[in-house]
């Protein structure tokens, strides 16, 4: 089986911005076949679109993000910062950028 996760703000379509998103859509995936597929908040600083900066006590909040992607086989992305991205690669999740905007044909390059 494989967890995959594309961050979302409407359901079907890939967030601009991983860091910005409102929510993750996290599938599993088992022999060409979706077996679940959850949506789980995105409670990093950024995810209200307003706070581009750091959170209340100074600290950006990627490792609320990290945490979250523990155990994903692939983290799917448009665009994404420089810390995320080194967050991401000292943790060892894979990621890469998505070839489409739309979710339904990201899986099913997948699948």
């Amino acid at each position: 089986m494989k967890k995959i996760v594309i961050p979302t703000n409407d359901r079907e379509t890939i967030a601009v911005h991983i860091g910005r998103c409102l929510e993750f859509a996290v599938y599993t995936i088992d022999k060409g076949n979706i077996i679940t597929l959850e949506f789980e908040n995105n409670i990093h600083s950024h995810s209200d679109g307003k706070n581009a900066g750091k959170n209340s006590q100074g600290i950006c909040g990627h490792q609320e993000i990290v945490k979250l992607f523990y155990g994903a086989d692939l983290i799917l992305y448009y665009t994404m910062g420089k810390n995320l991205r080194k967050l991401l690669d000292e943790n060892g999740l894979p990621y890469q950028k998505a070839k489409s905007i739309y979710m339904k044909e990201i899986i099913k390059e997948i699948l």
